[in-house]
Formats: C-alpha cells, sequence, structure tokens
C-alpha cells in the first residue's frame, strides 16, 4: 500500500489545482486521507457502492469512483461538488492514484531483483515508544509473502555486518545516526521509512 502521506499530498494538490474537495476510502468504507470532513457517515454506501458493478456513480452530492489497481478494487475516491468539472477531475485523481500504487507495486515486485534477500529492521515503533530491530511476526508473514525477504533482527549493525546484498529498512530520521549509510542506494521512500540497498 502507499503510504497515507503520499496519498493526502496527491489530494491537495489537485484540490488546489482544481478547488473540488476529494477524499479517498478503503473498500470498507475506512477514510485514507481527504480534503474535507464528510457530514454524513457514508460508511455503508461506500461499501455497497464497491461490492457493485458501477465503476462511478452519483450519489447524495457526491461522485463515487473505483480505483482499481491488478484488477482488484483497492480505494474509493469521492469527490464533494455538484460542478461540471468533479467528474473530469475525479476520474483524473482515479488515473494520479492507480498510477502511484502501481509504481509502489513495481518497487517491490515479487519477481523483482530483491526477491529473497534478507532485510533487518532499524525504525521508530510508535506502538512501544522506542526504537526497535527486531521483527514482530505479523511484520515478517508481511515481508515473506510481498517480497520473498528473510526478516533478520539486528538493525544497522546487522545490515552493514551483512556480507551479502541485504537489505535495510530505517526511520528517515535515523539516516542522520548512521554516516556508515551514506553510500547505501535508497531503493524506497515513503516519508516515514527508508528501504536501503547496498
Amino acid at each position: 500500500m502507499i503510504s497515507n502521506h503520499k496519498i493526502q499530498t496527491a489530494l491537495d494538490e489537485i484540490k488546489d489545482i482544481s478547488r473540488i474537495d476529494l477524499a479517498l476510502y478503503t473498500e470498507k468504507g475506512k477514510p485514507v486521507a481527504a480534503t474535507f470532513e464528510p457530514e454524513e457517515d457514508l460508511e455503508d454506501a461506500i461499501t455497497s457502492f464497491a461490492d457493485s458493478m458501477a465503476e462511478s456513480q452519483m450519489l447524495s452530492g457526491y461522485h463515487f469512483f473505483k480505483v482499481i489497481v491488478d484488477g482488484e478494487v483497492e480505494y474509493i475516491l469521492l469527490t464533494k461538488s455538484q460542478a461540471e468539472d468533479a467528474y473530469m477531475v475525479g476520474r483524473l485523481a482515479v488515473c494520479q492514484i492507480r498510477n502511484l500504487a502501481a509504481a509502489y507495486m513495481e518497487q517491490f515486485d515479487r519477481n523483482g531483483l530483491h526477491t529473497g534477500s534478507t532485510v533487518y529492521l532499524d525504525a521508530y515503533d510508535p506502538f512501544l515508544y522506542a526504537n526497535t530491530t527486531k521483527w514482530e511476526q505479523n511484520m515478517q508473514l508481511l515481508g515473506m509473502m510481498e517480497g520473498d525477504l528473510t526478516c533478520q533482527d539486528g538493525g544497522t549493525e546487522g545490515f552493514l555486518a551483512d556480507s551479502d546484498d541485504a537489505l535495510l529498512i530505517l526511520s528517515v530520521p535515523f539516516l542522520a545516526d548512521h554516516s556508515e549509510l551514506k553510500n547505501c542506494q535508497i531503493l524506497a521512500d515513503n516519508g516515514q521509512y527508508l528501504l536501503l540497498g547496498k
């Protein structure tokens, strides 16, 4: 999934240009990002639309659009406007979000260059309010399923000691603390975390 920060930035930029408010939800009706606060609960309407055959629809003053990535509904986009341009702006926003999602997925393609790599973690855990270099079980499962990665504990020190072409997930602020990482390649940056390679 794309970071909510990148999606929010994209929606804000589209609103700045078009003057049309947008909101993005999961197919389950959970909010992801928005340029306005909806006045009513739209969860039922969004889930109903997600399950329908329609790709777009007008309901309760909103244009609803499906964001389909790799043949599956990833998001539901809403535009809030009665203006004629609201439909066109919604379609353009769908294209932008779909392209962001596709670019993100290409970085982590299962058949990609880093398939089977070892990955280390050195990140701030907001639930622990502390730095962690240990993988939780759910994150190990995601690494194995999404990128065929081998998740190793050990943080930056383990990454640097690894003689193979390993990967490191690093909280952005931590990069300044590790001058020895300056020659590493930044493979991905979602604004909060970096994916580094040797």
